[in-house]
């Protein structure tokens, strides 16, 4: 296609031609269009008729945006940088209690460091930042605030203060609900265990929230696609207060209709029907479909789970689920390393498959090296079995054990069940048969302990590696009896509880406490084994003493006793987002008697640090005693770890 330019663009093009005349060649590459030609100069004569382009229109847009790049580059070299720079300060009656917010909603705070170019654009920054800040009051609360902007221009730079008053805070006189038709009742329990209380403040973010756990009740009652069509807020300035109102609809009942399960692979469809917690037929229960999904979660099998419903009823008043899983990878290789200076280094290794035979049987099989301990160990885990909240459990362990106590060479099989109670405890049983060989101070002796072990564990942390709150509690019984030599029978039981409180948000502060109680029943304490006896000091209960010290000592050698008590405060403060400063006190002791006696206690305090790597806490813990004996406590102890203490 021809096109001829304009005139302007001719004498420009002509002016280029004369000034480089003695160049062989003129390139228009460097002109603002598209359509590069090159003209020999030794026909000139081109120059005074249309070339011809490309196909492609100039774009005078462009063109029109390099001249204003170019002006700016003129105006910025001959007066330097064009803004208008300024400082902005929120003043407000309420202090600390807004001012955060705030500032974190704030155009003239975020962009402080990229002023305007005229006074013109720094005066809309200021109109779009009061009217953003009026909607962050009015979203907490204040819905009478005011604010006021001063601009001071003679201030380098300019001055910018926002005068805010925000006035009484509204809160909720009521709340109702109500379905959107009239001649329908909804009279649900949970409409009055609402997010929201009359005399608190008008929050939008829960009134918000409110309207999703109005969803949630009417999907636990049987109504599989409730909706909130709509919201109404009613102001009354006299009182300062707002009532709040709800419109419902609720839509059909339904029940429970056929579950249909995709993606898997290698896992049999059992495992997954197996822990659905509904039947067919029966009325649709939203929670119960969030179960399913955290159960599955929980497994440690998939990558991805969906858990859903179709968008309508069935002709049967039935409404069908669809599961949607991705299996992870089954098989998992780990390993960790650790140093602490009273055990000194230590390395540990592990292969996991988690789908050995295609039932979810896992297979777990660890291998660990340290100063004080060499150990191989294997467990099996069959779930489902006689009962889907049952698993049977085989494990096996092979150790050379060689604290300052003892040296052990052993080899111990045991077998039970486990079964889940609830969603936070469960409960195992089993039998167990342990062959040792113990060495303490000369005196060899060979046992071979039957045992029947059982367990009660109940959490409610929010989470197994990093908590911030919620308890454990850990018990264990364990009657044994000497089939070798028939000396020694007795009953061995400990209990371990921990708490842990998320004090503050910001920064992030956590009390976490400890309290380990251990004792034996039954036998003499020589006729004990010494590898079954109990102990105190180390990194497992009382820090900044050696591993086994704070106990019964022979020749400043640990001897373990009948019963130990180990207690644990610590004080976590997240001072950066991966890193957290911890103060800690231990006490804690082991005794010769069957029960511990509380006055009489070893002390340690110490600091740490952990980091929040993506592995988990990496953690540096110094550790001091309290009461140092004279050759037998170093003056500290350093604990490194991946993980908590507890």
């Amino acid at each position: 296609m021809d096109y001829t330019p304009r005139a302007a663009l001719y004498s420009r093009t002509q002016r280029l031609a004369h000034r480089s005349r003695r160049c062989g060649t003129l390139y228009f590459k460097s002109l603002p269009w598209r359509g590069f030609a090159e003209i020999p100069l030794e026909d000139p004569g081109k120059l005074s008729r249309p070339f011809k382009s490309s196909g492609h229109r100039i774009p005078w847009g462009r063109l029109s945006v390099c001249l204003l790049a170019g002006m700016l580059a003129v105006l910025r070299a001959a007066y330097g940088d064009v803004s208008v720079p300024y400082r902005v300060q929120i003043i407000c009656a309420e202090g600390e209690k807004l001012r955060p917010a705030l500032r974190a909603a704030s155009d003239l705070v975020a962009l402080e460091a990229k002023p305007p170019a005229t006074r013109n654009l720094l005066d809309r920054r200021v109109e779009r930042d009061t009217a953003r800040l009026t909607e962050v009051l009015k979203s907490l609360g204040y819905y009478d605030a005011k604010i006021a902007a001063e601009i001071d221009d003679n201030a380098k730079p300019i001055r910018i203060t926002l005068q805010v008053e925000p006035g009484k805070v509204y809160t909720i006189a009521s709340v109702e609900v109500r379905p959107d038709q009239e001649g329908q009742t909804l009279s649900l329990p949970e409409f009055s265990q609402l997010p929201l209380k009359t005399g608190q403040p008008v929050r939008t973010e829960q009134v918000l929230d409110a309207e999703k756990h109005l969803i949630q009740i009417l999907r636990k009652h049987g109504y599989p696609f409730p909706k909130v069509t709509n919201r109404t807020v009613e102001l009354d300035r006299a009182e300062k207060s707002a009532a709040l109102t709800y419109y419902v609809a609720p839509g059909p009942q339904g029940r429970f209709g056929p579950a249909h399960i995709e993606g898997l692979q290698s896992l049999d469809e059992s495992f997954v029907r197996n822990r659905i917690p509904w039947k067919e037929g029966d009325d649709f229960n939203g929670d119960k479909l969030k179960k399913l999904e955290q159960d599955l979660v929980k497994s440690g099998l998939f990558s991805l789970v969906n858990v859903s419903t179709a968008t309508e009823l069935g002709s049967d008043g039935t409404v069908s689920t669809n599961v949607n899983l991705v299996e992870r990878k089954h098989r998992t290789i780990s390993g960790s390393i650790s140093y602490k200076t009273d055990e000194g280094a230590g390395a540990r290794a592990g292969w996991e498959n988690r789908n050995l035979l295609g039932h979810a049987e896992k297979l777990e099989l660890t291998a660990g090296i340290s100063n004080l301990s060499d150990f191989i160990e294997g467990a099996y885990t069959r779930p489902d079995f006689l009962r889907p909240d049952q698993s049977f459990v085989l494990r096996s362990r092979f150790g050379f054990d060689r604290p300052e106590a003892y040296t052990s060479v052993s080899e111990k099989l045991s077998a039970g069940v486990e079964r889940k109670l609830t969603d936070h405890t469960k409960v195992g049983l089993g039998a167990a048969l342990k062959f040792s060989k113990v060495d303490q101070f000369g005196n060899v002796q060979h046992f071979g302990l039957l045992s029947l072990p059982s367990y009660l564990h109940h959490e409610t942390s929010n989470d197994p590696i990093e908590p911030i709150r919620g308890e454990r509690l850990h018990l264990e019984l364990a009657p044994m009896t000497d089939v070798l030599n028939g000396n020694a029978t007795f009953l061995k039981s400990q209990v371990d509880v921990s708490r842990y409180f998320d004090i503050l948000e910001k920064p992030l502060t956590v009390i976490a406490g400890r309290l380990s109680v251990g004792t034996i029943l039954g036998s003499a304490r020589h006729d004990v084994p010494a590898d079954e006896r109990l102990y105190a000091g180390g990194s497992g209960s009382v820090r900044g003493y050696g591993y086994q010290l704070a106990g019964p000592l022979q020749d400043k050698k640990p001897v373990g006793g009948k019963s130990m008590l180990a207690l644990s405060c610590e004080y976590r403060v997240r001072v950066q987002d991966r890193i957290d400063l911890i103060a800690f006190v231990d006490a804690g002791n082991a005794y010769t008697t069957e029960l511990p006696d509380i006055g009489d206690l070893k002390f340690g305090s110490g600091l740490g640090v952990a980091y929040y790597s993506r592995i988990g806490p990496i953690r540096l813990d110094v550790a001091f005693p309290v009461e140092r004996r004279a050759g037998i406590d170093d003056a500290f102890q350093v604990y490194v770890n991946l993980g908590q203490s507890f």
